[in-house]
């Protein structure tokens, strides 16, 4: 019998701040992006294999990187800093990957390339299907996102690049019209906004990441990755699911009925990511849907707002999967609980991500290592969405 554990973690990107003191540290190395997965090397090499979402494109060229806040772009060390402490594979389908425009896709596949990082979600031409082996259990890892930021960044896809990247639905306010009137500034524009808003029309009470943007060709696509998974033998079948909204308390049901409608179409595991909090996770039958994972790294929660959603938190999520004579099965599903602290530069604040329970249990502090017991256990009642008495500080605690 063969047996493999997957582990999938939440959202990497870096915000500008950690990019500023990054480029400032580079003539005198005193920073590296090495330092903020370094103490997570040793536990990732317990997996046959770690996903990342990868919720940046990556550049060599400094002029790309990071123009503002909510403009994503990294540099090469970004990947190989995930590389180096364990991450194999990362998705690059989620609504940050036109960030550094339409080109900036080809730099980060060239990049990931470059190092032998796999990848998939976004390609330079067209979608090529990914099918991995490891010790003869045949995985397919698929990845989605909703949109792409197109109603902050104005790229609209052409139909010829469409196939660039894998998306859920079309693209946030594809509609002409629709994108004039939210953009439009002036006053009857306006004045037809609030009241297409008050009458809940065409969805303008709702924000452009929280939107349907139905497609009839997108879910016919989807459909066909999944079936093309199955004849080709795929033991297990994940989705790395880009969906959601922001910071949300609860699972928005608009993600429940897209996790629900991948398993009906053959997917066996949902991993979602994009909330940058933590959600619950549901075990259905011989199926799998974790909501969200949080943020692997980033300053928001930590340095940056806001801080009141405990997303300085996020969980990965590890998938042991044993195959006989008879075939694939998922023999246990666990989460870890990971938390993102403040590291001291010369040049000022950046992140690092440790492991929660070696922070507990180093703590010197009864005050701090009370909080952090405490947070422990509130993050383990949402990832099981039930309240829990006792709680033994564990690496991995058991979903299934």
């Amino acid at each position: 019998m063969n047996s493999i554990k997957l582990t999938f973690t939440g959202d990497a990107f870096l915000t500008k701040r950690v990019l500023d003191i990054y480029i400032k540290g580079l003539d005198d190395s005193k920073y590296e992006l090495n330092d903020i997965f370094a103490n997570l090397k040793s536990f990732f090499e317990l997996s046959d294999l770690v996903v990342c979402n990868l919720e940046t494109p990556l550049s060599e060229n400094k002029d790309d990187w990071c123009k503002n806040l909510y403009l994503l772009t990294a540099p090469k060390e970004f990947a190989n800093a995930l590389l180096n402490n364990g991450i194999k594979f990362v998705t690059t389908a989620n609504n940050h990957c036109l960030d550094n425009g339409l080109d900036g896709i080809d730099k980060t596949i060239n990049i990931l390339d470059s190092i032998n990082m796999g990848h998939t979600g976004t390609y330079k031409t067209k979608n090529d299907y990914c099918f991995l082996d490891i010790k003869g259990i045949r995985i397919s890892i698929l990845s989605y996102t909703y949109g792409t930021n197109a109603f902050n960044n104005n790229i609209y896809l052409k139909s010829k690049d469409r196939q660039k990247i894998n998306m859920f639905q079309n693209q946030e306010l594809h509609n002409g019209i629709l994108r004039y009137l939210y953009n439009s500034k002036f006053i009857l524009a306006k004045v037809i906004k609030k009241i297409l808003y008050k009458l809940k029309l065409f969805q303008f009470n709702k924000m452009p990441y929280e939107r349907k943007e139905f497609s009839h060709s997108h879910k016919k696509k989807l459909k066909k990755e999944i079936k093309n998974a199955k004849l080709n033998n795929a033991d297990l079948i994940v989705m790395c699911m880009h969906e959601g909204g922001q910071y949300n308390k609860k699972v928005a049901n608009r993600t429940i009925k897209r996790a629900n409608f991948l398993l009906k179409n053959g997917v066996d595991v949902v991993i979602g990511n994009h909330e940058h909090v933590i959600h619950k996770v549901e075990k259905k039958k011989e199926k799998f849907i974790a909501y969200s994972l949080g943020n692997l790294t980033s300053t928001f929660g930590v340095i940056d707002n806001p801080k009141d959603y405990l997303n300085d938190y996020s969980i990965l999520i590890h998938i042991y999967i044993a195959k006989d004579e008879k075939g694939a099965k998922i023999e246990k599903i666990t989460f870890s609980i990971l938390k993102q602290i403040i590291q001291e530069t010369k040049y000022g604040k950046v992140v690092k991500t440790e492991m929660l329970n070696n922070l507990i249990n180093n703590s010197k502090n009864e005050e701090e290592k009370n909080q952090l017991l405490n947070d422990n256990k509130n993050i383990i009642q949402i990832v099981l969405d039930k309240c829990i008495d006792e709680i033994q500080l564990q690496d991995e605690y058991i979903i299934s």
